[in-house]
């Protein structure tokens, strides 16, 4: 279920609760219409959605860029920018930097959501050093179909563990220089 299908669902629920408290002869004798009725807990609260910081800061130098090799990764190469790395449980916030065989740069900053097991690209990066945001923010699966990207779930699999971020940047970077074995 999408982000904006559950909270859709979530707030239909609190009207139609709030419409049957203040007046119980509206109360239902069929949900054929209207499908099951759920009753979510506390546990199940989705985290609020991740929000862009004012400012995503510029890449690094070389000493700050980590580099790493995808599978599939052919003449490409990956690198993940250490001080871009952003935890806000259960999202992770990084830049990834992929050069071609050509020598051609392309900078982009990810979200990761460790709950959900999704990512959404935020920004990329301008060719005078800056960043345009992408509105609205488009979260799919880590491993999608044609959308199926090994270098960003290579980063997925360093940046999360068990359902939320790895507990610091420097466990991120080992898992990433190291990748584990077993699937995510």
């Amino acid at each position: 279920m999408s982000r904006g299908t559950r909270a859709l669902a979530l707030a239909t629920g609190a009207l139609l609760a709030a419409a049957l408290a203040m007046n119980p002869s509206l109360a239902l004798e069929s949900d054929e219409t209207i499908g099951p009725v759920r009753s979510t807990g506390p546990e199940e609260v989705p985290a609020d959605p991740l929000e862009m910081p004012e400012t995503i800061p510029p890449v690094a130098g070389p000493s700050g860029l980590i580099a790493y090799q995808p599978e599939g990764a052919g003449t490409r190469r990956h690198w993940l920018d250490r001080p871009s790395i952003a935890i806000e449980s259960p999202y992770v916030r990084a830049t990834v930097v992929v050069e071609s065989s050509s020598g051609a740069r392309t900078i982009s900053h990810y979200g990761f959501d460790c709950a959900e097991k999704t990512l959404a690209l935020l920004a990329t990066g301008r060719s005078d050093g800056g960043w345009r945001r992408l509105e609205p923010v488009d979260w799919r699966p880590v491993t999608q179909g044609r959308n199926h990207t090994p270098y960003l779930t290579a980063i997925y699999k360093a940046v999360c563990d068990g359902g939320g971020p790895t507990r610091t940047v420097a466990q991120m970077i080992e898992r990433l220089r190291n990748p584990l074995l077993d699937d995510y």
